[in-house]
Order: structure tokens, then C-alpha cells, then sequence
């Protein structure tokens, strides 16, 4: 009958609007949830993002120290270390190997300049002077030069080895292939270093040294302010206090009673 049939209309409408409530509440909760997510994605990409950049910015400072104080060791200036680096690296000669040859030569022209060691006696077959005019001793990449220069002039194999041996040390024969290049190649692959970018200027070199040297000075403080924070919490008796209270809420918890609450407990939530 009607009154039936209106019923039936009202509810199904009352049920209509009651699932379209339903559902935009549902779409009203989904978007918010979506722009917490989002918001939780961007805020971890952010922190990701500034940890990266801390991270890259350490390494460059730590890079730029590096080689500071390697081209002090050595006896290069920084410009210089990076180029011969670059030409070596080119000839098949490592880093390392490199390093620990240059700075054998720089030891052994200041034993030179003093009348004595190997190098003197390899210099003066290649007629290669390690002073200027006014007596002074020319610089380690002046003179290393030189004997590049002289190196392209031999041409026994052995008498290449025998030399470079005596003027860097046994590692110094993996130097030869380097050597060879004269000093023509050496410029020829600084330029090539210097247009690709790949040197890294005196100043901004001597800035991270310095950055790097207060950074560690800082983390240096800090390491000895815990250290001292510490002992300081070990002499108010606070970790022997601590430590007991922990021992004590250790035993309590594993005694049978505790044991047997715990029991009680997870067995009235499996029946619930």
C-alpha cells in the first residue's frame, strides 16, 4: 500500500545519506591520512637530503685537508701536488706510490745540498743542479723538472731504473713511466687537470686544513666533556644507584611472582 511504499522510500533514502555521510567521511579521513603520509615522506626526504649534504660537506673539507698537508709532507705546493697527481695517475702510477716517492726526493736533495746521499751522484749524471746561482736549493718541483726533462734524454731502460731508484727510493722505479713524459707532458696533463676542473686552488685548500683542524679540536673538547661528565656522575654515586635499581627491578621482574602475574595477564587477554 502507499504508507508501506513510503516507508520503504524514506528509509532507503535515510540509508542513502547515511552511506554517503559514510562515505565522505571515509574520503575526508583517506585524505588526511594521505597528507600525513606525504608530509611524513617529505619531512624524512628533508632530513635525509640535510644528513647528505653533512655528509658530502665532511668529506670535502676532509678532502681539501688531505691535501694540504700531504703537499706540505712532500714538499709541493698544493697546485703542483694535484697536477703531478693527475699526470701519474695517467702513467699508471698510484697515489700512494707517488707520495712516498716524492717525499724520499725531497729528503734526499736536502742530503744532496748537504754533499751526501745517492741523489747527489744521480743529479750530476743527469746535470741536473739542485741549487740556483745563489747557492739555494731550488724546489722540490723545480728539480723534479729538471730530471724529467733529463729522463727523456736516456735511453737505456736500466740506467732509468738504476737513477730513479737513487733519487726516490725502490719504489721510485714506478716513477719511470712518469718521468718519461719530460716535463712537456707534465704541463701538457696539469692543463688537462685544470680544465677538467679536477684542482683545487691553494686558498680553499688552506681554508678546509684550518676548518678541519678547529673541527677536530671541537670534537676533540666534546669527547673529553663526556669523558669528564661521566666520571663526574661516577663520583655522585648516580651509575652505582642506577645500576642497583636496575639489578633490583631485574630480579623483581623474574621472580615467581612477577612471573606468575604476567601469566595471569596474557591468559586473561587470550580469553577476552
Amino acid at each position: 500500500n502507499v504508507v508501506e511504499r513510503l516507508k520503504y522510500e524514506i528509509t532507503a533514502r535515510d540509508k542513502s545519506k547515511a552511506a554517503l555521510r559514510s562515505l565522505k567521511g571515509g574520503l575526508q579521513q583517506s585524505a588526511q591520512a594521505a597528507t600525513a603520509l606525504k608530509t611524513a615522506i617529505g619531512a624524512v626526504a628533508v632530513g635525509l637530503a640535510v644528513r647528505r649534504i653533512a655528509s658530502f660537506t665532511q668529506e670535502a673539507i676532509s678532502m681539501g685537508d688531505n691535501i694540504a698537508k700531504t703537499a706540505d709532507k712532500v714538499g709541493l705546493g698544493v697546485v703542483a701536488l694535484q697536477k703531478l697527481t693527475f699526470a701519474a695517475d695517467l702513467a699508471g702510477v698510484s697515489q700512494d706510490k707517488l707520495q712516498t716517492s716524492v717525499e724520499r726526493f725531497t729528503k734526499r736533495l736536502g742530503e744532496a745540498s748537504l754533499g751526501t746521499g745517492e741523489a747527489k751522484t744521480a743529479l750530476e749524471n743527469l746535470r741536473v743542479s739542485f741549487a740556483d746561482s745563489e747557492g739555494r736549493i731550488r724546489s722540490t718541483e723545480s728539480v723534479l723538472i729538471g730530471v724529467a726533462d733529463a729522463f727523456t734524454k736516456l735511453e737505456s731502460p736500466q740506467q732509468k731504473a738504476a737513477i730513479a731508484a737513487q733519487l726516490f727510493g725502490r719504489e721510485g722505479v714506478a716513477l719511470v713511466n712518469l718521468l718519461n713524459l719530460g716535463s712537456a707532458g707534465l704541463v701538457k696533463f696539469g692543463k688537462e687537470a685544470e680544465d677538467a676542473g679536477a684542482i683545487l686552488s691553494e686558498r680553499l685548500a688552506r681554508s678546509a686544513e684550518v676548518l678541519n683542524d678547529q673541527l677536530t679540536v671541537a670534537n676533540t673538547a666534546l669527547t673529553v666533556a663526556k669523558t669528564r661528565l661521566g666520571l663526574a656522575f661516577a663520583d655522585a654515586g648516580i651509575i652505582d644507584a642506577f645500576t642497583k635499581a636496575t639489578q633490583r627491578l631485574a630480579r623483581a621482574l623474574s621472580s615467581r611472582r612477577a612471573l606468575n602475574v604476567m601469566r595471569k595477564g596474557l591468559e586473561g587477554i587470550s580469553k577476552a
